[in-house]
């Protein structure tokens, strides 16, 4: 690929956790690395979108079973704060890691929506580390707020 410069989306299970996807994900991100020196990679916490039917925030909404403990932190980011915060860093190089700047855990995150999930499982720190650009939580939590009594709420 003959190119000036390459973004390689990534996420943080590379640093914190030891599983098969994360494992694979590091792999990709070493050939990314020798592959293409100059370009950036850029690692993305957990994400919430409105057309999302999965991941940790979603079943949270939902009140569904969480296979994490409730102490669990994440720094979350929406869709739209992770558009933006990449087109901010497309004239950076190197790695940085994408979130809120401040943490919570998921079950704070569960009480603030009115959740009835489950915890059940192991503690993770789920955050990135801070790359300066980081977007601050109220703001998520009140797009995700928006977005969910305008979207959530009619299913």
């Amino acid at each position: 690929i003959n190119t000036k410069k390459i973004i390689l989306i990534s996420t943080i299970s590379v640093r914190v956790e030891k599983n098969s996807y994360a494992l694979n994900r590091d792999l990709v991100e070493i050939i990314f690395k020798k592959l293409f020196v100059n370009s950036l990679i850029i690692r993305l916490p957990v994400i919430f979108n409105h057309d999302q039917k999965r991941g940790i925030i979603y079943d949270i909404l939902k009140s569904k079973k969480i296979y994490l403990s409730k102490n669990t932190t994440i720094n979350p980011l929406t869709l739209s704060e992770v558009v933006s915060n990449i087109y901010k860093s497309k004239k950076l190089r190197g790695l940085i890691e994408l979130g809120s700047k401040q943490t919570i855990s998921l079950n704070k995150f569960a009480k603030i929506f009115n959740s009835n999930s489950i915890f059940t499982g192991k503690k993770y720190n789920l955050t990135s580390i801070d790359s300066g650009m980081n977007s601050d939580l109220e703001k998520i939590l009140s797009e995700i707020r928006s977005i969910y009594k305008n979207w959530y709420h009619k299913f």
